[in-house]
Formats: structure tokens, C-alpha cells, sequence
């Protein structure tokens, strides 16, 4: 019910994006959240970040939008943020995920 609530809060561009935890130490949590936010958003994707103080190192996020295919970031753009701070590949490469998690999220069939 959560998930629906969210999708008619956001307006059309908005984004809803909500950690997940670790695909090593709650694998059912991410996949069931993937599943839940996969059938009220038309697009759901998943990221994963490293967090050195969380348990595992690998943390999920679980991202649903209404109108966003693509996590490009458009090479033309200018951030406002120092080149020290935002390297665009790392942010693409966050949506690139391990087999192990496409896996555990589509089945091995699906990869």
C-alpha cells in the first residue's frame, strides 16, 4: 500500500527512490520490494552502492518512476557539482548490476 501511495504522491517526473538493504544478508527484502515498486511504477530499476560501515559493504536501492527509462546522464549537461565530487560513469555504472543480484531479482533465465 506504501507503493501506491508514493506513485500518486509523485507528479508525472518525479522519483521515488527507497534503500533496500543488502542483497547478500536480506535477499528476499530486495526482491520482494523490486517485485512491489516493478508492478505500480512502469519503470523500476535497481542500484547498488558500497558502504564500507554497513554490514557487507553492498547496499541496495530500488528506484520507481513514472516517466524516466534510462539513468543517463546527459554528457552535455553541466553539474553543479566540482569534477572531483561526480564522475557521470560512476553514477551510469551504478545501475550495472552483478549477475548474482539480476539473478536473484529475474531469475537466472532472464540474464
Amino acid at each position: 500500500i506504501f507503493t501506491k501511495i508514493t506513485f500518486k504522491a509523485l507528479k508525472d517526473d518525479g522519483i521515488f527512490v527507497q534503500q533496500t538493504e543488502s542483497p547478500f544478508m536480506h535477499g528476499k527484502l530486495v526482491k520482494d520490494f523490486f517485485d512491489c515498486v516493478s508492478d505500480i511504477f512502469p519503470v523500476a530499476r535497481l542500484y547498488t552502492a558500497f558502504i564500507p560501515l554497513y554490514p557487507s559493504g553492498m547496499h541496495c536501492f530500488t528506484m520507481g518512476t513514472k516517466k524516466y527509462r534510462s539513468p543517463a546522464v546527459d554528457a552535455e549537461s553541466k553539474a553543479d557539482f566540482p569534477d572531483a565530487l561526480l564522475q557521470r560513469g560512476i553514477q551510469q555504472s551504478a545501475f550495472v548490476l552483478p549477475n548474482f543480484v539480476k539473478d536473484l531479482l529475474y531469475g537466472k533465465a532472464d540474464r
